[in-house]
């Protein structure tokens, strides 16, 4: 697995248009001792920690021209999205932007914070609408008009992209996800994310405001 990904990170930055982003989304799991991860490693044990991040970088200094441009955390305990997606999976996702462009990076191009809420998702392993809504943001900002996902799972990041008037293409090996991935309707799920968000800072208004408290009953 570990070759492969990094042979797919390097695929992605050399193929990089000379103005364009490249950003993973990858969550670190624990692998066994014969190297199969996540929810195949299985067995009530696990043999060491994969830390994608560092693979990808590692993969990404191979690459004449590739650097980091940011890494940020997109953490699913955030909100009510609360844990990870099973004991051999952390809870949170590394999100890294890395580019083979020869013009610097302005102090403040990047609005995403350092720790974000991931939001809903369409499965438990699919990206989370408001990461990814930044993150298209952030690619808009910087004048991309095509975003490529080569694992484009149901199609949150192409759905979201297409709200936001970034032309969009996905892959897909998974013919039931491909096909959920054609019709996702990306304005339906960031409403109900942003809906969710609202929820959300209302009960954690609730838990440090005495206005919030119940009226009493006469």
């Amino acid at each position: 697995y570990v070759q492969w990904f990094q042979h797919a990170v390097k695929l992605i930055l050399k193929n990089l248009p000379e103005d364009g982003r490249a950003i993973f989304m990858q969550t670190d799991v624990k692998v066994s001792q014969d190297n199969r991860h996540g929810r195949h490693a299985g067995g009530g044990s696990y043999w060491a920690w994969l830390d994608k991040a560092h693979l990808a970088v590692v993969a990404a200094s191979e690459v004449p021209g590739a650097r980091l441009l940011w890494h940020k955390i997109i953490c699913s305990g955030l909100g009510s999205n609360g844990g990870g997606r099973s004991g051999l999976s952390a809870s949170y996702t590394h999100y890294l932007c890395f580019t083979t462009s020869t013009i610097p990076e302005a102090l403040d191009g990047c609005s995403l914070p350092d720790v974000m809420r991931k939001g809903l998702s369409t499965w438990k392993s699919g990206s989370g609408a408001q990461s990814v809504e930044l993150a298209c943001a952030y690619l808009k900002a910087r004048g991309c008009t095509q975003v490529i996902d080569p694992f484009c799972g149901e199609g949150a990041v192409l759905a979201i992209a297409n709200v936001l008037g970034i032309a969009s293409l996905g892959v897909e090996i998974t013919k039931k996800r491909a096909k959920m991935a054609n019709s996702l309707d990306g304005k339906l799920l960031l409403d109900a994310d942003r809906a969710e968000r609202q929820r959300d800072d209302s009960t954690a208004a609730c838990t440090t405001t005495s206005n919030c408290r119940p009226a009493a009953k006469l």
